[in-house]
């Protein structure tokens, strides 16, 4: 799919032992490498996080495409999870948040240590 600053899509590495399944985003314009170059310095700041998402390498050919590969995490984002796929009297209970906002809090205490 086509995201803010690039096109995502799923990738295996069959070379990998086993396949290794990451998210990749790839970019031809500038602007878009240039986003794609401080996200990965951004990633590459904070690794070492378990509730931080990998990057697992970051390629610029020299055909002028910019490639960045991350750990993939299947189930979809938070925003979907909370509002979208939940019914409108039925958002996502304050029990179930609870353990997401502690990971994120956690995440962002982390990030901002560095």
């Amino acid at each position: 799919g086509h995201g803010g600053f690039g096109e995502g899509f799923r990738a295996v590495d069959r070379t990998a032992t086993p396949p290794l399944y990451v998210a990749a985003k790839r970019s031809r314009r500038a602007a878009d490498m240039e986003m794609l170059r401080k996200e990965a310095r951004a990633l590459d700041l904070v690794a070492g996080h378990p509730f931080i998402i990998e990057l697992l390498d970051f390629i610029e050919t020299p055909g002028g495409q910019t490639f960045l590969f991350l750990e993939f995490c299947g189930g979809g984002d938070l925003f979907d999870r909370a509002f979208v796929e939940t019914a409108p009297d039925k958002r996502l209970s304050e029990r179930a948040a609870r353990p997401i906002v502690r990971r994120i809090a956690e995440a962002l205490r982390h990030c901002l240590s560095r």
